[in-house]
């Protein structure tokens, strides 16, 4: 789910990034899938491709194409809108809404790594830009002139060693 169907599902349900009480995962595919996380019940909605090509059989009356589908879509039955189908999700402790339940340094590079999204490589603890790649490349450190201090190894590493929680 992305574009805005991500937008879409984060008004309508209230559900946010910053909570995570919203998960993104690009698959690209135009789903969603909603869990009760007090019943581990799921579904899983997933847009259809048919219903744009039926907008002309549901709105015939409007002659520009993306009013015409969204007016279309407004016509529609759920049933020709979307698919769902009741799945199941297993989430892990570090998954669920709330704070961070753990932060650990990554070896390399330093960063924080928080819930269980490290990765162990010969004994050693990365984050996944390190041990994968990442989606930026010639990472650089920067200072501006109205930055009066950069942390350097000894005292990043002392602050990350008192929030470490295993």
């Amino acid at each position: 789910m992305d574009r805005c169907t991500g937008d879409a599902v984060a008004y309508v349900t209230g559900v946010k990034l910053g909570r995570r009480s919203l998960k993104f995962m690009d698959y690209g595919i135009m789903a969603a899938t909603f869990v009760n996380l007090e019943t581990n019940t799921a579904f899983r909605v997933i847009s259809t491709e048919e219903a744009r090509y039926l907008a002309e059989a549901y709105a015939p009356e409007i002659p520009e194409k993306y009013s015409r589908q969204l007016e279309a879509y407004k016509r529609m039955p759920d049933s020709v809108l979307f698919r769902v189908q009741k799945v199941r999700v297993d989430l892990n402790e570090y998954d669920l809404p709330g704070p961070t339940r753990k932060k650990i340094s990554c070896s390399r590079c330093n960063q924080v790594v928080r819930d269980n999204r490290e990765v162990v490589q010969n004994g050693d603890i990365l984050c996944k830009p390190c041990a994968q790649g990442a989606y930026f490349s010639k990472a650089e450190e920067i200072t501006w002139p109205n930055m009066n201090w950069t942390p350097n190894q000894k005292e990043r590493q002392k602050v990350v060693d008192n929030e470490v929680k295993v």
